[in-house]
């Protein structure tokens, strides 16, 4: 970044403006020269051109391009803009895309196959349980999970890619040193060493209400189809749904009962055309996955499964889903007991938990 680029990222004009002068003049500090030093309004109005003056005029004064980037670095965070060689590809083709990004991670990853998956703040126990088995299957499919970081299912999303070892990119509605929500910082971090961390607002932005639904539109540039878990009929997770229908993406939603509200936004976005996932495997119909996972080779855990009680537990799972009752009813196992051997059948990849806690065959 120069002084010329922070100079157009923070006047007050519209990002086609400013990519509009880039795309014209070629680099930043050709627009100062075509705008400040020859006073050239072929390309911008009056108005737009005062507001350029003034926030040169403040920023001459005021801004230290050093003292700056030293931030920038010891936070590990980098800034592309339009016209650099790595500015991501699916921004370039949208309507009002951003003049420039700050980002932490891997860039690359956004021009990566990846889905988008949104949904309520105050999901139900329904919601989290789908969402986690969706933002799983994707991740170990190598497919880069994207939402917002917002609380329930967009954090929750990205929590389950990082535990899967996935590719989990956040798009923020505040500046990188000003994370939102507070609580949701540690996996933040976590995202940006693993996966990408972005926003297009300057690094101390505030998460201004504005600033969500212009968010939104870069969650569903960046996937390659959309996923609604759990919405309301009016929510702000219909906003990027309208998004990624103006950039032609596939949209799916989870059906819900028709007394949830939460469920309202979605039975209404399948009535009306959108895919409906109604098991997991609609994932590899509807977004065209190629399955980079095998089948479970219980072969390789002979040893584990040769212990009489750990075989009893898997003998009745791999028959039929069971909760804890049911297990210690059926093989007589007492419950303390039970728990270890679920907990290693899970760290092993070969039981998972499914709703109204019943544990199941891993779905693959």
């Amino acid at each position: 970044m120069n002084f010329y680029d922070y100079w157009i990222l923070k006047t007050n004009v519209s990002s086609n403006i400013k990519i509009k002068l880039i795309e014209d003049f070629k680099t930043s500090e050709e627009v100062y020269k075509g705008l400040i030093e020859n006073g050239n309004l072929n390309y911008i109005n009056l108005n737009e051109y005062d507001r350029f003056v003034k926030t040169y005029k403040q920023l001459k004064d005021d801004f230290d391009l050093h003292k700056y980037s030293n931030i920038l670095d010891k936070y590990n965070i980098k800034f592309v803009k339009y016209g650099d060689d790595n500015y991501p590809n699916k921004l370039k083709d949208i309507d009002n895309k951003p003049f420039s990004i700050f980002y932490k991670g891997n860039i690359d990853l956004l021009d990566a196959y990846c889905i988008s998956i949104i949904g309520t703040r105050n999901a139900t126990p329904y919601g989290e349980e789908v969402c986690k088995k969706i933002s799983r299957e994707l991740s170990v499919n190598n497919v880069g999970v994207v939402s917002g970081g917002a609380r329930g299912i967009d954090i929750l999303s990205h929590k389950i890619c990082l535990e899967s070892n996935g590719m989990p990119i956040c798009v923020l509605g505040s500046g990188l040193l000003n994370y939102y929500p507070k609580e949701n910082f540690k996996y933040f971090d976590e995202i940006g060493d693993k996966g990408c961390i972005l926003s297009e607002y300057d690094v101390y932005t505030k998460p201004d209400k504005f600033n969500f639904p212009q968010r939104n539109r870069i969650i569903s540039a960046i996937g390659d189809g959309l996923i609604v878990v759990e919405a309301r009929e009016k929510s702000g997770t219909m906003i990027t749904v309208k998004y990624a229908l103006d950039y032609g993406k596939d949209i799916a939603a989870v059906p819900g009962p028709i007394f949830w509200d939460k469920s309202m936004g979605c039975n209404k976005l399948i009535r009306d055309g959108a895919h409906i996932i109604s098991e997991i495997k609609d994932l590899y119909d509807i977004f065209k996955l190629n399955s980079n996972t095998t089948s479970i080779n219980y072969g390789n855990h002979e040893k584990l499964l040769s212990d009489p009680f750990k075989y009893k537990v898997f003998s009745l799972i791999k028959k039929k889903p069971s909760n804890i009752d049911e297990i210690a009813n059926e093989t007589g196992i007492s419950v303390v007991d039970i728990y270890k051997i679920l907990f290693e059948l899970e760290n092993l990849n070969i039981i998972e938990a499914s709703v109204g806690n019943f544990y199941q065959l891993k779905v693959i």
